[in-house]
């Protein structure tokens, strides 16, 4: 009897599971600056780097690339994508491709050219001063399934490593079989997605310290999924 009863739970969860699985995984293609710089010195040159991820939030290795400055005698950008520092003014750095459907998908960002540096988004000069830049992004975990999980997050550069902090507002279902939590680009499969691990902790304040390798700007959210029936249970957007 005690088995019969443990089988029809085990069912249980996983005629829910598959009742929420999800099968459009398309997500809108990304242009992504991944090394942005607030300010470079006159005459110092900055090599950017570009990521492009396609409508399955799979990265595209070497897209063809095109670049805009505006004004453009404030900067200038060679071939191989690096930007070097002409005039004191601000200006802004565009940078387009174009998708599978032939559409144009574009990112920009801006920088100062001064006699300061700002590197690595994490310190500014200003007045001769070094004034902190926050390196970090804030959003809230939801539930995409009937399971409960909630929880504000915090996503931080802290030196040479991204620290994910969960604050005492976390909750998570801890009936369910296997869950495990990620980082990805696509919202709808963990298929391409970086595993930090089986979540441990369901409840209150506690943190993962991600590997050196993982930067800021390397992935878009933060996913819950059912591991052993491959199902999505909640997300994070971390940056827009």
């Amino acid at each position: 009897m005690l088995l019969k009863l443990r089988s029809s739970f085990i069912l249980l969860i996983f005629l829910n599971c598959i009742g929420e699985d999800l099968i459009d995984d398309y997500v809108d293609p990304d242009l992504r600056f991944t090394n942005v710089i607030l300010s470079l010195p006159i005459g110092v040159t900055h090599q950017y780097i570009v990521r492009f991820f396609d409508e399955s939030g799979t990265e595209v290795i070497d897209p063809s690339l095109m670049w805009e400055i505006e004004p453009p005698s404030i900067a200038e950008i060679s071939e191989s994508e690096e930007i070097t520092a002409l005039a004191e003014e601000e200006a802004t750095v565009t940078v387009k491709t174009t998708g599978f459907q032939g559409e144009t998908i574009s990112a920009e960002t801006v920088i100062y050219v001064s006699s300061s540096s700002i590197t690595n988004s994490e310190t500014i000069m200003e007045n001769n001063e070094v004034i902190e830049v926050d390196s970090f992004f804030e959003g809230e975990i939801k539930t995409t399934s009937s399971y409960q999980l909630q929880g504000n997050f915090r996503y931080e550069l802290n030196e040479t490593r991204i620290i994910l902090s969960l604050d005492e507002t976390y909750r998570a279902d801890s009936s369910l079989p296997g869950l495990y939590i990620y980082l990805g680009n696509n919202p709808s499969t963990v298929s391409d997605a970086y595993e930090i691990g089986a979540v441990q902790i369901f409840e209150g304040e506690h943190q993962y310290n991600l590997p050196e390798s993982i930067k800021l700007m390397d992935h878009k959210y933060i996913l819950y999924w059912c591991k052993p029936f491959n199902v999505k249970v909640g997300e994070g957007k971390i940056f827009d």
